[in-house]
């Protein structure tokens, strides 16, 4: 591995200037931003399945599309499923449960739980997982409905501990370093990957990248699991966590970390084989610490094709990192995290569901900044809705004001890829294009107006320029 970490250097000719009077401080932006936001409060349910606690569900304020609703298969053995419910100061009075068919057209079954506790066991016939169905869970809160998707299947003959212990233990022994335990082995490594990266390792990475090269980390709080896809041929896991590092620049940097697996179990060899294994890191951007040098921001282990936008006169950046939004000003020696889902104090884990994209419209050149949010609200007057929000950051101010909310029933993923990428923004006019659902909307954020252009659309009916 030629580096620790390697220093996206794209920002770096605009601030060499400043570098010598820089500060290390946030400005009172994060703290209003922060503020505006509020805590989560819709509860959180998981599942636990041989031990394991997976597929923290997203939760959801309105009736959501069913067949759109595939992030997650949860495995249901024999005729029970154990739900957990971290409700914290919300009051839960009834759960309601129903198993739908794929389509979402036919309800095969539903039952009550009067009786709410931290865990319950909801019970199921056999006989309606003969195929993978979707299980809709409603959580009466406070006098609201919160709504939960998950797939369910009936996982026997699927080898689901085998596999489940074989992901934990190729997690802990890549974390760990640990010779000898397969980690090696498993890896089919090639001469076009790219090893002098830790952002992004793959199955064809060597064995120093997938441990973690000299980082030595450690996880923050624990890992989540989700179960992505299972069948008899094989399992799709992906787990998401937070690591501290020792970093080149500072005492302890931190990173989101994505980690996906795909394992089969081979039943005549009784044995598990990895399949695909793809890891990212980002370095959570941090502004109380040393985050610029002689080259300009130190933006440690991110993407090199990381967002960013410049004003005119070059003086004020905004960048997105770790699905963070953050503005330096040059001349005021000021760096103010913009936008955010996760709480400073990295305690509250619905925080930290990265389902939703950044993406960033315009700098003018006071350095205020337009940009747009497509996906699933963690938190704040949204939380619970899929859709997408323009903001509009107002620099002098130090405020975050929302222009626009268009929500919409479909998953958060197809929200980001939909509503995040079929977005278009004119400069000049002032105008945001956006498709939601086969409706075309204009809306000018000068007279915060929006129109209907088209509506009643279809995939077949549209497309989109790779500019937008």
């Amino acid at each position: 591995m030629k580096k620790k970490a390697i220093h996206v250097g794209v920002l770096a000719a605009i601030f060499i200037i400043a570098v010598v009077v820089f500060e290390y401080m946030t400005t009172r932006g994060n703290d209003d931003m922060m503020e505006d936001l509020g805590n989560a409060v819709l509860p959180r349910v998981y599942f636990t399945v041989d031990g394991y606690g997976v597929n923290a569900l997203n939760a959801y304020s309105e009736e959501m599309d069913i067949t759109t609703m595939r992030d997650s298969v949860t495995p249901i053995s024999g005729k029970k499923l154990t739900m957990n419910l971290e409700a914290d100061e919300t009051k839960v009075t009834a759960v309601d449960y129903a198993v739908y068919t794929l389509d979402g057209k036919k309800k095969l079954s539903e039952d009550k739980i009067s009786k709410v506790k931290d865990q319950m066991d909801l019970s199921f016939d056999q006989n309606l997982l003969s195929e993978e169905r979707v299980l809709v869970l409603t959580l009466h809160a406070d006098g609201k409905s919160v709504y939960y998707y998950t797939r369910i299947v009936n996982p026997t003959d699927f080898n689901l501990t085998d596999c489940l212990d074989y992901v934990y233990n190729f997690h802990e022994n890549a974390l760990k370093k640990v010779e000898n335990a397969g980690v090696g082995a498993a890896l089919e490594p090639t001469d076009d990957a790219d090893n002098t990266t830790l952002q992004h390792v793959t199955i064809n990475s060597n064995y120093e990248q997938v441990t973690w090269g000299s980082l030595k980390p450690q996880v923050e709080q624990e890992e989540r699991w989700s179960i992505k896809e299972l069948n008899s041929t094989c399992m799709s896991v992906l787990l998401q966590y937070r690591v501290s590092c020792k970093g080149e620049e500072n005492e302890s940097d931190r990173y989101a970390v994505k980690e996906f697996f795909r394992v089969r179990y081979i039943a005549d060899a009784q044995k598990a084989y990895l399949l695909d294994y793809d890891r990212t890191m980002d370095q959570i951007f941090d502004a109380t610490k040393k985050v610029l040098n002689e080259k300009g921001i130190i933006l440690g282990i991110a993407p090199t094709n990381l967002s960013y936008k410049v004003n005119k006169d070059g003086t004020i950046v905004s960048f997105v990192e770790a699905n963070e939004l953050w503005n330096y000003n040059k001349d005021s020696d000021e760096v103010s995290l913009v936008f955010g889902f996760a709480d400073a104090e990295n305690t509250d884990v619905r925080n930290l569901v990265p389902d939703h994209k950044i993406k960033i419209l315009k700098v003018d050149a006071k350095g205020n900044t337009t940009f747009l949010v497509s996906g699933y609200m963690n938190r704040g007057e949204h939380e619970g809705e899929v859709g997408v929000a323009v903001y509009y950051y107002d620099i002098e101010k130090n405020s975050v004001e929302e222009k626009v909310f268009i929500s919409t029933n479909k998953s958060y993923a197809q929200a980001v890829s939909e509503l995040g990428e079929m977005s278009y923004y004119d400069a000049k006019t002032d105008m945001l294009y956006t498709m939601v659902d086969g409706t075309l909307y204009q809306y000018s954020i000068e007279d915060d107006e929006k129109t209907v252009l088209v509506k009643g659309l279809d995939a077949q009916q549209y497309v989109v320029s790779e500019d937008g």
